[in-house]
């Protein structure tokens, strides 16, 4: 897990780096935007899923990544959603700075207290 923490965090930094439009208060969401209560944990099971992937430690990195992407698509069919919907979704809520912040501490909030519930079953 220690894996994904780190890619989280790097994922984070980009992102953060990357913000800079708009904000989304000016800019019109997209007709099929997820809403903030399902994209939370819809992103929680993708960051999950990615650190199990890398935990794995595939010596190929094509079978690794063919492996992601179908958990990734069992994911999106389990939230009812496209990869297309998730991106603009997640595009617009990265758009505005301080939402983004207040979005992605309740992202980190979930996946510890995901982390935490796993080491408490592994106990």
């Amino acid at each position: 897990m220690k894996y994904g923490i780190s890619v989280l965090g790097g994922i984070l930094l980009f992102w953060m780096m990357s913000c800079g439009g708009s904000p989304t208060s000016q800019r019109a969401a997209p007709e099929d935007l997820i809403p903030t209560d399902t994209m939370i944990p819809l992103l929680a099971d993708i960051y999950y899923t990615e650190a199990l992937v890398q935990e794995h430690r595939y010596r190929n990195q094509d079978s690794a990544r063919l492996y992601y992407y179908s958990l990734e698509e069992e994911i999106y069919q389990q939230f009812d959603i496209d990869s297309i919907q998730f991106r603009k979704s997640l595009d617009y809520y990265t758009r505005d700075l301080e939402q983004s912040q207040l979005f992605y501490d309740a992202l980190i909030d979930t996946l510890s207290y995901r982390q935490q519930f796993d080491k408490a079953l592994q106990k």
